[in-house]
């Protein structure tokens, strides 16, 4: 298989590997914001055990966020390399 044949393969399919991440990420994101909403409002009523849990939770969504971010670019610079499009 050529270089082009391969790059008019990739390319379409890194697209839609990062279409879904960028759905993948606002989901993720707006999990984070509702767990901090949650313990916000566990704070205001005094439950500071359910705040805490919500607060590690909205944690563990942004640690998520981290690695989708570090994955995808690393796939990125993979393929950039295998193709010789970082010369």
């Amino acid at each position: 298989m050529t270089l082009l044949a391969m790059q008019d393969q990739i390319m379409p399919a890194l697209g839609r590997v990062r279409s879904i991440l960028y759905e993948v990420q606002v989901q993720t994101e707006q999990t984070a914001i509702e767990h901090e909403r949650m313990a916000a409002w566990h704070t205001k009523r005094g439950e500071q055990a359910a705040a805490r849990m919500e607060r590690r939770a909205a944690a563990v969504q942004q640690q998520r966020l981290a690695d989708l971010d570090a994955a995808f670019g690393a796939l990125q610079k993979a393929i950039s390399t295998a193709l010789g499009l970082d010369s």
